[in-house]
């Protein structure tokens, strides 16, 4: 037999708990990583989340990953597509101490 699957239990969910990846500031990504978060790239657009390495094992750099959040502007669903090497890296605002 399968995994049994958890069903929803709540009527509401906010958007901090559908998150499926963990979202980083600096220092809360030092404090869980005990690393440095990755020096901020200014001609990039700021990613606060990450794919874990489980999840881009296999990958081709250039396939893409699709994802789906809600589009502060309009409040509606949208979906945007990014290139795996791109998912697997943060781009965080702020200076390498």
């Amino acid at each position: 037999m399968g995994q049994k699957l958890l069903q929803p239990n709540r009527a509401q969910y906010s958007l901090e708990m559908l998150l499926l990846y963990p979202r980083y500031t600096r220092a809360s990504y030092l404090a869980t990583t005990g690393q440095q978060a990755p020096p901020f790239v200014v001609t990039e657009p700021i990613k606060r989340w990450a794919l874990p390495p489980s999840e881009m094992a296999g990958k081709n750099a250039l396939e893409l990953f699709t994802y789906r959040y809600v589009d502060a502007s309009t409040g509606r669903l949208s979906a945007h597509s990014i290139p795996y090497d791109v998912a697997g890296r943060l781009n965080i605002p702020g200076v390498v101490d």
